[in-house]
């Protein structure tokens, strides 16, 4: 009996353990591009892709239970998705990617990820995109609540449509997306120190094209 009881002491311990060290990593699209994601664990040999098109958000997400779960960021790296640089999605005549059927305006996120998750040939031509790897600025408290307050609302009209860029939707939003960026100030950083310095923790950033290059921006 003793030793049932150890047995499950030492179950709950690991347990307690697994879900501590579930992360995510979530991304909101300000820009006017559908962007491929691809993410990578210290310790796996395996590629993980998101797709995300404009004003939408993706998250990365291994919970408690999964074998990845314990595994902490290594890299991320991003560009504009281009179904000419991939073979035929899936059910499709081209690498055009399929549209949410009940809302044509929205991917259909669902098929994405099974077509991801089945590793074919469409999964694999995702490794030839011109991916890489984008800046990090980090905000704090004040500055990063402001801009991923603004981002948010302007991500909404940017996916159903009401504004057709993202300096436009911010403005809709209630400011101007330059100068928000011109006076938030914040720490610039690498992927590379992220996964040095804040590995193993979630995070999400918001996505905006700065200068013609992919930012990344998240709290401090």
């Amino acid at each position: 009996m003793m030793k049932s009881i150890k047995a499950l002491a030492v179950l709950a311990l690991l347990s307690v353990g697994s879900s501590a060290l579930a992360y995510s990593w979530g991304f909101t699209n300000l820009t006017n591009k559908v962007l491929v994601i691809k993410l990578t664990l210290q310790g796996t040999d395996a590629d993980f892709y998101n797709i995300v098109q404009p004003g939408r958000r993706t998250a990365f997400e291994w919970g408690w239970g999964n074998a990845r779960a314990g595994f902490c960021l290594s890299s991320i790296i991003i560009g504009q998705y281009n179904p000419l640089a991939s073979v035929n999605f899936p059910g499709t005549a081209r690498g055009e990617l399929p549209r949410d059927p009940r809302n044509v305006k929205f991917l259909d996120d669902g098929r994405i990820t099974q077509a991801i998750d089945a590793r074919g040939p469409w999964f694999y031509s995702l490794k030839r995109q011109p991916l890489r790897e984008p800046k990090v600025i980090f905000l704090k408290d004040q500055a990063w609540g402001k801009l991923d307050e603004v981002v948010n609302e302007a991500a909404e009209k940017l996916a159903t449509g009401v504004a057709t860029t993202a300096e436009e939707a911010s403005k809709l939003a209630g400011q101007d997306l330059g100068d928000l960026l011109k006076n938030v100030g914040g720490i610039v950083t690498s992927i590379i120190d992220l996964a040095r310095t804040g590995k193993c923790m979630s995070r999400h950033f918001d996505i905006i094209e700065k200068n013609g290059a992919l930012t990344l921006y998240s709290k401090l």
